[in-house]
C-alpha cells in the first residue's frame, strides 16, 4: 500500500478536528445537565442557571490556546433539527405585488392596475417566472394600447427613475430593480430581527425569488413568531371616535341585517330590506335611542333557549358574534372601543362589515369611521373593535411612524406590565405635539401592521417627541415590538407560504425515539459483521466506529443540521458502508481460494474491489446531491448525513481497514475472513437467471400491472405538501373514533377535515380551510377554530394556551404556490436522478444497453413501490402519504437499486472482457452468481437496519422507512431479475451477444 505514512496523517487530522468539533456538543451537554441538576424540574431556576454561564467568558478552555464562553459553545454544537429539538420553520414569500402597490400613483384606487396585478396572481400559480415579468404580461394582455409609466410617473418616489419616454420594458426594468432592493432589504430587516430575538443557532436563508427561509430552533411560541417576521413595521398614530360618538350605528347594522335575513326567507328584495329597517326606526322615533338599544340588548339576552343557533345568527346577524360596549343599563361604554368579540369571531365579523349594505349605513352616518381590531385579548379572551377617524377619508393616518428615531423596551420595578418607548424626529415631535394637543382627554390610537396596539387617553400636551406604547404587553412582547420598530420598516410584505411547527415533547420523543433505533441497528451491524467474517469483521466494525465518529465530527464543524430522516440517513450509511467491507472481503476470500497467500490476496482483493465500490458509492452520492439540491428542510439533512456518510465510509473501508490489515500482517497476526459457518456460504450457487428471465418479467408485469390499477381506483393519500393545506398533529386520550371529532371540526371549518389516528394517542387533522386567505393571523384564526372543534375531546378546563401547549404536537402550512413548487421539485429531482444514472453508466461501462436496463429496473421499482402505497393506504397501521419524505424514499431506493445492479454489472463486464468471443447467457449468470453472496450480505444488513429504524424510530418517519424498506427489497429484486435479464436481451437484439 503506498503513502501509508500521508494516510495515516490524515487520518489522525480528521479525528482530531472531529474531537474538536464535537468537544463544543459535550460542553452544552455538560451545561445542560447541571442545570437539571440544580434545577430539580424548576424551569425558571434552570433558565436562570443557563443564562449566568453566559457571563463567563472561559467556560471552555481548549488545551490553553483558546477561550470559550457558554454562548460560543452554543454555537458551534451540534445542530438538532426541528424534528428533535421543537421549534419552527417558516417560508416567507416577499410580496412584490405590495410593492407595485406602493410604488403605483394611486394603489388600490386605481382599477387599471388592480387587474393587472389579479390577472398576474392568476398567470403566477402555473407559471415560474417572476412576479414583475408576469405583471408586464397581464398588463400587455388586458392593456395592449396603453402605456405602463402612466401607473406610475405620479409616484414621487418613481418621478427620478421613469419620464414621459419610458417604454413598458424600460419601467419593468426599474420595477425587477426595485423588486430586488426590496428583497434585499427584507432580507437584511429580518435577518437583524431574529438576530435580536435571540433564538440559538438560527437559520437564515435567501432562497432566491423574493423567499426567505427562517428556522428557529427551540421556539415555541407560534404567534410571537409569525408577528416578528410579518410585521411590516408600518406604525401609524391615529385619531379617535368616543364610542357614545357611533355606537348607534353598531345597532343600525344589526337591526338592518336581520331584516335582510328575515325577507331573504320570504324571497323578499334587499330594497324592501332597507324599506323594512327605516320604517321599523321612523316608528320608533319616540323613544330616546338608549331605551331603544336597552330594549334590543334585553331582547337578545332574553333569547328563546330552545331556538337553534342558526336562527339566533339570523335574527342578529352581528351580536350573535359581536358584544357592543354598553353597560348593563343600556349605555354606551367609555372610549373608542365600540365591541368585543372572540377570536374564532374575527374573521366572520370582518366579512359582515365588508358588506356592500353595511359600507352604506357607516358613509351615511360616520363617513370617516374606521374600524381596527386590537392585537390583544383583554383577560376574558375577547378582542376589542376600536373606532378610528379617517378624517381624510383616504386611509392615512394622522401621523405616521416614520418619524420614530429610536425604540427600547422598558419595564416596571412594581411587577407592572412592559412598555415600549419611543423618540420622534423634529418633525415628528412638531405634529406629535399638535395632535396630542387638539385631542386632550380622548385617546389617541397606535397602530402597527392594521393592528390597534394601544389608545391611551390624552393626558396633557407632549411637546418633546417622546412617548410610550402601552397595551398591557409582557417583556417578550415589548422587547420584540420594539425590535421590529427599530429594525426599520419592511419595504413590501411578508407572507408566509410555509410552515412547520414541532411541539418539544415531540421533539424529545423524536430524539429517544432516534437513539433507541440507532443504537440497536448499529449493534445488530456490528454483531453480524463479528459472526459472519470473524477477525476481518472485527476490523471492519472498528471502521464503523470511526465512520460514524467522523459523520458526526463533520457535521457539527459543517455546522449541519441533523433531523429524525438524518438519524435514518446514518443508520442507513453504516448498513451502505459494510457493503464496501463485504464487497473486498469476497474479492479476497476469492484471491484466496485461487490459493494465493494471504498478503497478495488481500493486496489483490482490494485492487479487484476498487472499480466496484466507487461506482456504486458515485451513483448513490448523484442521488444526495440531487436531494440536497432540491429537497427541503428534514429531507436536505438526509441528503447531507447521505453525503457525509459516503464519504467518510468510502475512506474509512478502503483506507483505514487496509492499514490496519497491513498492520495486522506486519505483526504477523492470524486473519481470518469467515467462520465454520460461513466458509462455503454461496459458493457453489448456479442459479439461471437468464435462462428464467421470461417468468420473472410476468410476474413484475402482473404485480406492477396490480399496482397501476390501485392508482386508479384507489389513488394515493397525497399530503399538504403537494395538495397544499394545512396539518396538525395533535395528542388525544382517544384517537380510535375519528368521526365525531371530524363533525365537530366541519362546524368550524364549514366542511368535514381528514381526521386520522396518527401513533398510539394522536390524531393527525389535514384541512384546506382558509389556505388561499392572506394576512399575519389567518393561522392564529385557524387554530382558533381548530380548538373549538376540538373543545369536546379534551380535558375539561383546557384553555387555548394549554392546547397549544400541551397537545398541538405538530403543525404544518403549505400554500398552494408553494405546493405546485414542490411538485415541480419532486418530478425533475426524480428525473435528473434517471438521467443523470443513465449517462454515468452509459460512460463507465461504454455501451447504452447497460444503462437502459439499470434505468428500467429503476421505473420498475419506483412503479411497485407506487403501487403497494396506493393498495396499502387506510388499511395498515400507519401514515403513508405521498410527500417530500416519500420522494426522497424513492431517491434513496433509486440510488440503493443502481447501487446493488451496478456492483452486478461491474462482475458481468469483468468477466466478459475476459472472455469477449464467449458473450453468452452462461458469463452472464456467472457474473451474478459471483457476486450473490455480497448482495445478499448487503440487503440484509440494510433491510434489518431499516427494520430496526421501522419499529422503533418513531411514527413521524415510518411511511419514510417503510418506502425505503419494501424498496431496497424490490430493488435486490430487480438488480438480478430485471436489470441484468433487460440488459441481455438489448444486447442480444444488437447480436452484442448470443444466447
Amino acid at each position: 500500500m503506498q503513502n501509508k505514512g500521508f494516510i495515516r496523517v490524515f487520518a489522525i487530522l480528521l479525528v482530531l478536528a472531529a474531537l474538536y468539533s464535537l468537544s463544543f456538543t459535550y460542553y452544552t451537554w455538560k451545561a445542560s445537565r447541571d442545570a437539571d441538576a440544580y434545577a430539580h424540574g424548576d424551569a425558571q431556576k434552570r433558565k436562570e442557571f443557563l443564562d449566568s454561564l453566559t457571563q463567563v467568558d472561559d467556560y471552555y478552555n481548549f488545551l490553553g490556546l483558546r477561550k470559550f464562553s457558554y454562548s460560543d459553545c452554543q454555537q458551534h454544537e451540534l445542530n438538532l433539527g426541528l424534528d428533535l429539538k421543537g421549534g419552527m420553520n417558516v417560508t416567507l414569500q416577499i410580496s412584490i405585488k405590495d410593492m407595485i402597490m406602493n410604488l403605483s400613483n394611486e394603489g388600490e384606487d386605481d382599477t387599471v392596475l388592480m387587474k393587472t396585478l389579479q390577472r398576474a396572481d392568476v398567470l403566477e400559480r402555473s407559471s415560474k417566472e417572476e412576479y414583475v415579468t408576469l405583471f408586464g404580461k397581464a398588463f400587455a394582455e388586458l392593456y395592449p394600447n396603453k402605456s405602463l409609466r402612466t401607473l406610475f410617473i405620479a409616484n414621487e418616489d418613481m418621478q427620478s427613475k421613469i419620464t414621459f419616454n419610458s417604454t413598458n420594458e424600460e419601467v419593468l426594468a426599474v420595477l425587477s430593480s426595485e423588486a430586488k432592493a426590496a428583497i434585499d432589504n427584507s432580507f437584511n430587516i429580518i435577518r437583524t430581527r431574529i438576530d435580536r430575538f435571540g433564538v440559538t443557532q438560527p437559520n437564515i436563508q435567501n432562497l432566491g425569488g423574493g423567499r426567505i427561509l427562517v428556522e428557529l430552533p427551540g421556539v415555541q411560541d407560534q404567534d410571537r413568531v409569525r408577528d416578528l417576521l410579518q410585521s411590516s413595521a408600518k406604525l401609524e398614530f391615529w385619531e379617535t371616535y368616543n364610542n357614545s360618538e357611533i355606537y348607534s350605528v353598531i345597532f343600525e347594522i344589526n337591526k338592518t341585517l336581520a331584516a335582510l335575513n328575515a325577507l331573504k326567507e320570504n324571497k323578499d328584495t334587499v330594497k324592501k330590506a332597507k324599506e323594512v329597517s327605516k320604517a321599523d326606526t321612523t316608528k320608533k322615533t319616540e323613544l330616546s335611542l338608549k331605551e331603544q338599544l336597552k330594549q334590543d340588548t334585553t331582547k337578545l339576552a332574553k333569547a328563546d333557549s330552545t331556538k337553534s343557533k342558526e336562527q339566533i345568527q339570523k335574527e342578529n346577524p352581528l351580536f350573535s358574534r359581536f358584544i357592543p360596549n354598553i353597560s348593563q343599563d343600556g349605555r354606551p361604554g367609555i372610549g373608542p372601543v365600540v365591541g368585543f368579540a372572540q377570536k374564532s369571531d374575527l374573521a366572520a365579523i370582518d366579512s359582515i362589515l365588508r358588506m356592500p349594505e353595511v359600507r352604506e349605513i357607516i358613509d351615511a352616518n360616520a363617513p370617516e369611521l374606521k374600524l381596527t381590531w386590537s392585537k390583544k385579548s383583554n383577560d376574558n379572551g375577547f378582542y376589542s373593535l376600536v373606532a378610528l377617524k379617517d378624517l381624510d377619508r383616504d386611509g392615512k393616518a394622522s401621523l405616521e411612524g416614520d418619524v420614530v428615531v429610536d425604540a427600547r423596551p422598558e419595564f416596571s420595578q412594581m411587577g407592572g406590565s412592559a412598555s415600549v418607548r419611543m423618540v420622534m424626529n423634529s418633525d415628528g415631535a412638531k405634529e406629535w405635539r399638535r395632535l396630542t394637543k387638539e385631542n386632550i382627554q380622548r385617546s389617541v390610537a397606535i397602530v402597527l401592521d392594521g393592528y390597534v396596539y394601544s389608545f391611551p387617553t390624552v393626558q396633557t400636551e407632549i411637546a418633546d417627541g417622546i412617548s410610550s406604547i402601552t397595551g398591557n404587553f409582557t417583556i417578550p412582547e415589548a422587547t420584540d415590538l420594539a425590535n421590529i420598530l427599530k429594525s426599520g420598516k419592511l419595504s413590501a410584505a411578508a407572507e408566509i407560504i410555509n410552515a412547520e411547527f414541532v411541539g418539544p415533547s415531540l421533539g424529545k420523543e423524536s430524539i429517544n425515539k432516534g437513539i433507541i433505533s440507532f443504537l440497536v441497528a448499529f449493534v445488530i451491524v456490528l454483531l453480524y459483521m463479528f459472526l459472519y467474517y470473524q477477525k476481518a469483521g472485527l476490523v471492519a466494525n472498528i471502521a464503523l466506529l470511526l465512520n460514524l465518529f467522523l459523520i458526526f465530527g463533520v457535521l457539527a464543524s459543517l455546522g449541519a443540521v441533523l433531523t429524525l430522516p438524518g438519524i435514518a440517513g446514518i443508520v442507513l450509511t453504516l448498513g451502505m458502508a459494510v457493503d464496501a467491507n463485504v464487497i473486498i472481503y469476497e474479492r479476497i476470500r476469492e484471491e484466496m481460494a485461487q490459493g494465493k497467500g494471504m498478503k497478495l490476496a488481500i493486496a489483490d482483493g482490494f485492487k479487484n474491489a476498487y472499480s466496484a465500490i466507487i461506482d456504486a458509492n458515485v451513483t448513490t452520492i448523484i442521488i444526495a446531491i440531487i436531494l440536497y439540491l432540491f429537497g427541503k428542510g428534514p429531507i436536505q439533512g438526509f441528503a447531507t448525513t447521505l453525503i457525509i456518510g459516503v464519504l467518510t465510509s468510502l475512506f474509512c473501508g478502503i483506507f483505514i481497514t487496509r492499514l490496519i490489515f497491513e498492520r495486522m500482517l506486519t505483526k504477523k497476526r492470524n486473519i481470518t475472513f469467515d467462520t465454520k459457518l460461513t466458509r462455503n456460504a454461496f459458493k457453489n450457487v448456479n442459479f439461471d437467471y437468464i435462462g428464467t428471465r421470461k417468468i420473472y418479467y410476468i410476474i413484475s408485469s402482473v404485480i406492477i400491472l396490480i399496482g397501476i390499477v390501485s392508482m386508479f381506483a384507489r389513488g394515493w393519500n397525497v399530503g399538504v405538501d403537494f395538495k397544499g393545506g394545512r396539518s396538525y398533529i395533535v395528542q388525544i386520550d382517544d384517537n380510535k373514533n375519528t368521526a365525531p371529532i371530524e363533525k365537530s371540526l366541519q362546524v368550524q371549518f364549514g366542511k368535514a377535515p381528514e381526521v386520522k389516528t396518527f401513533g398510539a394517542s394522536e390524531i393527525k387533522i389535514t384541512t384546506d380551510y382558509m389556505i388561499n386567505e392572506k394576512g399575519p393571523t389567518v393561522d392564529s384564526l385557524v387554530e382558533a377554530r381548530l380548538f373549538e372543534g376540538l373543545k369536546p375531546i379534551l380535558p375539561q378546563g383546557t384553555d387555548f394556551d394549554g392546547f397549544m401547549k400541551n397537545h398541538l404536537r405538530q403543525s404544518d402550512m403549505v400554500g398552494p404556490t408553494i405546493a405546485n413548487d414542490i411538485i415541480w421539485s419532486a418530478i425533475i429531482s426524480v428525473v435528473l436522478a434517471l438521467l443523470f444514472i443513465f449517462l454515468y453508466i452509459f460512460v463507465r461501462f461504454r455501451n447504452w444497453q447497460f444503462g437502459m436496463g439499470a434505468v428500467a429496473a429503476l421505473f420498475h421499482d419506483v412503479l411497485v413501490v407506487l403501487g403497494i402505497f396506493s393498495l396499502l393506504h387506510g388499511i395498515v397501521p400507519f401514515s403513508l402519504e405521498i410527500g417530500q419524505s416519500f420522494i426522497a424514499a424513492i431517491l434513496t431506493v433509486i440510488g440503493y437499486s443502481v447501487n446493488d445492479t451496478v456492483i452486478v454489472f461491474d462482475r458481468v463486464r469483468e468477466i466478459t472482457i475476459e472472455f469477449p468471443k464467449r458473450q453468452t447467457i452462461k458469463l452472464f449468470n456467472q457474473g451474478l452468481n459471483s457476486t450473490i453472496s455480497r448482495t445478499i450480505n448487503t440487503s440484509l444488513t440494510t433491510i434489518l437496519v431499516l427494520l430496526i429504524i421501522f419499529l422503533f424510530g418513531g411514527d413521524s418517519i415510518k411511511g419514510f422507512v417503510f418506502a425505503m424498506l419494501i424498496g431496497i427489497v424490490i430493488g435486490t429484486y430487480s438488480s438480478l431479475f430485471v436489470a441484468s435479464p433487460i440488459t441481455f436481451d438489448l444486447l442480444k437484439k444488437q447480436n452484442k451477444i448470443i444466447e
